[in-house]
């Protein structure tokens, strides 16, 4: 058997999970103003879905407590 070098595996094998970005990151914008209007998680899902990106409610929760909620911190 063929070893290989960690090096060369580093090299070769692309981190799992890295550089991952969500369905929903080119809708944030759109998604604090919902929010912002007090529209629900589950209106917020359909206006997801009427631009073709299937999702559920608890990913909208995960996704706004990610991302919107930490700008609102700083």
């Amino acid at each position: 058997m063929n070893k290989i070098s960690v090096d060369d595996f580093i090299k070769s094998t692309p981190i799992a999970g890295k550089g991952r970005r969500s369905r929903l990151m080119p809708f944030l914008e759109d998604i604090k103003t919902l929010r912002e209007k007090e529209y629900s998680l589950s209106q917020i899902c359909a206006f997801l879905q009427a631009n073709n990106v299937q999702t559920t409610v608890a990913t909208v929760s995960s996704f706004i407590r990610r991302h919107i909620s930490k700008e609102q911190e700083e």
